[in-house]
């Protein structure tokens, strides 16, 4: 009998909710030992304090600081005022779900300046009221420290060099003019901005016409949803600040690029052309891309189309979702020869199309591939004289690759198993996002459905994948045609567990679990992965047996936690290296010999256990 039996807890008895109830917990006893020597007397007081330090001593000081106890420094003394300002002020971080009492969002951040990192701290703001009053008073602190520049008196001034809005209030109205004129003038005040991450809805592409120095700018992540861009007349767009549209908006630095919710290909290609591809050597310093049709944060897409008819004599597409690379890659001759993340989400391909994207994308460079959401079409008339899939066009050329998520949607066959197979055994992956896509097509390639799980199981662990693989995710989606939904989750097939088992490597682990009744090789696979620290288990079975929760003494905010605190203690219990789980949608923390339920630290976990969230 396994010793999984012996614990007090069961996949299907909730903690408390049949006269179970939680059992006691032992607390360590803590002596205080007093020190009966006599203590030492204080150093002596010198003239030296902390407003006399040096400059940079003080700088560096008040990096090392959080938020708010640099707000408190500052209001101490002049000296410190001028030295702590630009602490505040430097990286700027919008987040409605913050919340200072999270550790696991850490104020301390780093950037790379002359091949060393450097502490570069953060401030967040978390409240539409704060984020208003925040656009106020840095344009007028700006207007101030310029008029004293104009008076030739010496200021440090406090320069925002990375905006990031990740997720805005959603008590702001984005279609407010008084908001909308803030934000314009917010951007004409940031001569010195490298990074601008703006995730959130609200941005207006004309935004970045106001930006004072595209010089300054390396990074540029933009979410274009509800975007004004294309969309409305460009004479209409500014008719209002009696300006001409440019036809070009050069960063002529710029080395990461992402768009999401661009909606159309020729929405895509126009950016691209006025962005990207008015840069000169553009494909000599470019070493991100990353295009998303839709949310690629929530999963969604915009290309539902059944599995039936992505093969076929006359194909349903609309015009302005094919040619996907003829888009991206606009000037064709330019080839992108430093790139070393491709992140694509939302698209259809052809197969042919891989041959512009050998001949446009250095792919012996790429360390992080991500195809996601993305389906595989082909005009055939029988479906059996099928062209050679877009993946193994590719898959000789990653050399290099070291993070790969991939989601790949395909008609009568599957070349995801054979992609992973025939990857180069120089590539030693260390991060593999994997969803694995079935239909009843797939029965025309594979016998049988548990034929195509074993082709997956075997592939994963090939070219050495078992020891370098640190982090893995697995999904398995099933597209069914009766009822319209080609998103349907299923569990996990028995035989991945033998496979996961053998990755000794792995730190976080992403799986949906199968029925109850083998609970018991669950748990011995969790407990033979000594370094894994972080596990996401989700799905219909990762709960154990449906309840509704009775018996709670205090119903709160934490009633789902309740529901799923038996099945995060039988992992914790089977594995004490576990810093962390999510069963479904609840994060609970490993402390010892117990758990505690977290809430607001969703982003974060979901950056340790997938690919496509950092």
């Amino acid at each position: 009998m396994s010793m999984y039996l012996n614990y007090p807890y069961s996949f299907d008895t909730p903690i408390g909710y049949t006269k179970n109830p939680l059992p006691k917990r032992s607390y360590f006893n803590h002596y205080v030992h007093e020190d009966k020597r006599r203590e030492s007397p204080p150093p002596p007081v010198t003239g030296l304090t902390l407003d006399k330090l040096p400059r940079e001593i003080r700088v560096r000081i008040a990096n090392e600081l959080s938020q708010l106890d640099s707000f408190n420094l500052l209001r101490t003394c002049r000296s410190l005022y001028s030295s702590t300002l630009p602490r505040l002020y430097q990286n700027i971080i919008i987040d409605q779900n913050y919340s200072q009492f999270n550790k696991e969002y850490n104020y301390h951040q780093f950037e790379k300046v002359d091949l060393e990192l450097s502490l570069f701290s953060c401030s967040y703001i978390n409240s539409p009221y704060n984020f208003k009053k925040f656009l106020k008073n840095y344009i007028t602190l700006y207007k101030s420290f310029t008029l004293q520049l104009l008076q030739h008196r010496y200021v440090e001034f406090p320069s925002i060099k990375s905006f990031s809005c990740i997720d805005l209030p959603d008590e702001l109205n984005i279609y407010d003019h008084g908001l909308n004129e803030l934000l314009i003038e917010f951007v004409q005040v940031q001569p010195h901005l490298k990074e601008l991450i703006w995730l959130g809805t609200g941005f207006e592409y004309k935004y970045l016409e106001y930006l004072p120095n595209c010089k300054s700018l390396v990074n540029l992540s933009l979410n274009l949803k509800y975007s004004s861009y294309i969309t409305e007349k460009r004479q209409t767009a500014l008719a209002a600040y009696n300006m001409p549209y440019p036809l070009k908006i050069q960063f002529p630095n710029l080395t990461n690029l992402e768009i999401q919710n661009f909606n159309s290909l020729f929405m895509l290609r126009e950016i691209l052309v006025n962005v990207l591809f008015s840069i000169e050597n553009i494909g000599d310093q470019l070493t991100k891309i990353k295009l998303s049709r839709s949310d690629n944060h929530l999963n969604d897409s915009l290309l539902l189309y059944p599995y039936d008819s992505l093969i076929g004599p006359s194909l349903p597409f609309k015009s302005h979702e094919l040619n996907t690379f003829d888009s991206i890659f606009a000037n064709p001759k330019v080839r992108f020869n430093r790139l070393t993340s491709l992140v694509l989400h939302d698209f259809l391909i052809e197969p042919d199309e891989a041959d512009l994207f050998m001949k446009c994308v250095n792919l012996e460079n790429l360390t992080t591939l991500e195809l996601s959401s993305v389906t595989e079409y082909q005009q055939s008339f029988d479906g059996v004289d099928l062209k050679t899939s877009f993946l193994l066009r590719i898959v000789s050329k990653l050399t290099n690759l070291k993070h790969l998520r991939i989601d790949y949607r395909e008609s009568i066959v599957d070349s995801v198993p054979k992609f992973l197979r025939l990857l180069p055994q120089s590539s030693k992956l260390q991060s593999l996002d994997l969803t694995i896509r079935y239909n009843r097509s797939k029965l025309r390639t594979f016998r049988h459905e548990t034929t195509l799980y074993e082709e997956y199981a075997q592939s994963i662990l090939l070219n050495d994948r078992d020891w370098t693989l640190e982090k893995l995710s697995i999904d398995i989606k099933e597209e069914n045609l009766y009822c319209g939904d080609i998103n349907i989750s299923l569990p996990l097939p028995p035989m991945f567990y033998d496979c996961l088992s053998r990755c000794k490597n792995l730190k976080s682990l992403r799986f949906s679990p199968s029925s109850a009744e083998i609970h018991n090789e669950i748990l011995e696979m969790v407990q033979s992965l000594s370094k894994l620290e972080f596990l996401d288990v989700f799905g219909t079975k990762a709960g154990g047996a449906p309840h509704m929760g009775l018996e709670m003494v205090h119903p709160s905010i934490y009633d789902e936690w309740f529901k799923v605190q038996h099945v995060a203690m039988l992992y914790c219990k089977s594995n004490k290296n576990l810093k962390y789980i999510r069963v479904n949608k609840c994060v609970f923390e490993h402390l010892r010999n117990d758990i505690s339920p977290r809430d607001g630290i969703d982003r974060w976990f979901n950056q340790k256990v997938k690919l496509g969230f950092e």
